[in-house]
């Protein structure tokens, strides 16, 4: 809602993923299954497994990727 990447970040195992995808499969907006969520937009979710090889150049690629996903959202949200 704050249209606010949110990154997470952590060491393997820490639930990180399973977070998420309760977060996620609860967060969908008006096909969302319980009531209380339906009155929120449903949430984008983008994975990505950095390394110590990742470049800031790739992560800037990633965002921009995101940004325009995020764009084409909003006009499907508008139909």
């Amino acid at each position: 809602m704050t249209k606010i990447p949110l990154v997470i970040v952590g060491k393997p195992g820490t639930g990180k993923s399973l977070s998420t995808q309760i977060i996620y499969n609860s967060m969908k907006g008006k096909y969302s299954k319980n009531e209380f969520f339906k009155k929120y937009p449903s949430i984008i979710q983008i994975y990505f497994q950095g390394s110590e090889s990742t470049t800031h150049e790739y992560v800037t690629e990633l965002f921009n990727k995101a940004e325009d996903l995020y764009e084409c959202y909003k006009k499907i949200q508008k139909r």
